[in-house]
């Protein structure tokens, strides 16, 4: 999942859960896996999965659209009617004007693009990371007219990115070892990427920064982390894969666990 607001929906399988409160309903539209979400506001939101097809949400209604034929979106950003869906091999679906077009940059010819995360169409950053194996993942940034890369310093992969501003994104993933796969966490301050130790030795799924500035990051094994760039602190958590994280307005946390359940702190955390 990604986004910029604080309430659902989520993302789940083959449906949307759709959050109000404490009230849950599950939304079936098409029959596409759904993959990614973007929450722009409230009552806006975006969902994008296999067979080339992307949701939108407006005014509550969900209209289903079809951004390419045949392909699965990794991510999705939106800036009001623009909006950014990555699929593989340096390419880029793109909404203006109410038109949807695909996008080959020369500078991503031979690269992968993966999830993305951006405050405003002239500002975003995307895992773009190389073809071939074993190398530091790369972090593309987009300023309106040219792309640069940013490398982290050890390999891996990047699975989510999420920020509150030009200046405080994070992403997160893992890391490839020699045995096993360990965290992988890196923040821009705006000028430089610096990685994050963080307490867990697991994969990470998702990351999302709430209103008040605090980071949520999940993983596998029922690895919940919340924090900042000081520190961060283990949460516990249902057991399983927390494939996504979602820090609600009343200050409670929402989990995806296991791609199947939707689960909600009883209590502030």
């Amino acid at each position: 999942m990604s986004g910029g607001a604080r309430k659902g929906p989520f993302v789940a399988g083959q449906a949307l859960w759709q959050t109000q409160g404490d009230q849950l309903r599950t939304v079936r539209i098409g029959t596409p896996q759904w993959r990614a979400i973007w929450v722009s506001a409230t009552d806006e939101a975006w969902a994008v999965g296999t067979a080339g097809k992307v949701a939108r949400l407006r005014s509550g209604e969900w209209v289903l659209d079809t951004f390419g034929t045949g392909q699965t979106g990794i991510d999705i950003c939106a800036w009001g009617e623009e909006a950014w869906i990555p699929v593989t091999n340096g390419e880029i679906h793109r909404l203006r004007a109410g038109t949807w077009t695909s996008w080959k940059p020369n500078a991503l010819a031979d690269r992968h693009t993966g999830v993305l995360w951006g405050a405003s169409p002239k500002d975003v950053w995307m895992h773009t990371h190389q073809m071939a194996s074993g190398v530091p993942p790369d972090l593309g940034h987009w300023d309106g007219q040219n792309w640069s890369f940013h490398s982290l310093s050890r390999s891996g992969y990047i699975a989510s990115m999420h920020g509150s501003a030009s200046d405080d994104i994070w992403a997160v993933g893992w890391t490839v070892k020699w045995i096993g796969k360990g965290p992988l966490v890196a923040h821009w301050d705006g000028a430089r990427w610096s990685e994050v130790t963080v307490p867990t030795r697991d994969r990470l799924t998702d990351v999302k920064v709430a209103k008040d500035g605090t980071v949520w990051i999940s993983g596998l094994d029922g690895t919940l982390l919340r924090g900042n760039i000081k520190a961060f602190r283990v949460v516990e958590a249902p057991k399983g894969t927390l494939s996504s994280v979602y820090p609600a307005a009343d200050g409670s946390v929402w989990v995806v666990v296991d791609g199947q359940r939707l689960m909600k702190s009883v209590t502030r955390p």
